[in-house]
């Protein structure tokens, strides 16, 4: 009986086409963005930067064109914005402070709290940048007025995806946002 079982699960786990990832239903089931923004302007924008002395978001450079439902990306440099808007969540595209682009997210994952330390590469520094880095720290730490804050943790990933489609993967803070985007436009 035991055998049995063991080979009934092994069936249906190979059988099972639940766990391949179908790229073209999920970009066709996109939904595009149901909101407009006055002038381009992230309305939430004043209270994002508040707490920092720069932006806490991280610099997305595109080399290539992608294509999403209701819009196309042209190459260059974005700041990416994870956002919440009528209940959907959003990757806001940023450029010289307007948002270009509102890209609909598929997919969200809770980070593990330890992600960042595990996953992701540490830069390797010389021993001025080391010093430099030290200095600026103690240097902040006595005058504890400038409230300065470091911005929260973020990495951003890319892949191409079934040789047509573009996912990207945006982690922040404690949250992995995917969007999927296609290279050529059919």
């Amino acid at each position: 009986m035991k055998n049995f079982f063991i080979l009934f699960i092994f069936v249906f786990l190979v059988s099972c086409p639940v766990f391949a990832q179908d790229y073209a239903s999920l970009y066709k089931n996109q939904e595009q963005a149901d909101f407009k923004l006055i002038q381009n302007i992230d309305p939430y924008q004043e209270n994002d930067y508040l707490e920092y002395a720069w932006a806490p978001y991280p610099l997305f450079r595109s080399n290539r064109t992608l294509f999403y439902k209701g819009g196309v990306i042209d190459p260059g440099y974005y700041l990416l914005v994870p956002k919440e808007m009528k209940g959907k969540k959003y990757i806001f595209f940023k450029e010289n402070g307007k948002v270009k682009h509102a890209v609909p997210v598929y997919m969200t994952e809770v980070l593990a709290p330890n992600f960042y330390d595990q996953h992701i590469p540490k830069p390797v520094k010389t021993k001025r940048q080391k010093f430099c880095d030290s200095a600026k720290q103690k240097f902040y730490n006595h005058f504890k007025g400038s409230k300065q804050q470091s911005p929260p943790k973020s990495f951003i990933t890319t892949e191409v995806v079934d040789n047509e489609y573009y996912e990207l993967s945006l982690y922040y803070e404690q949250t992995k946002y995917r969007a999927l985007f296609k290279l050529k436009n059919n």
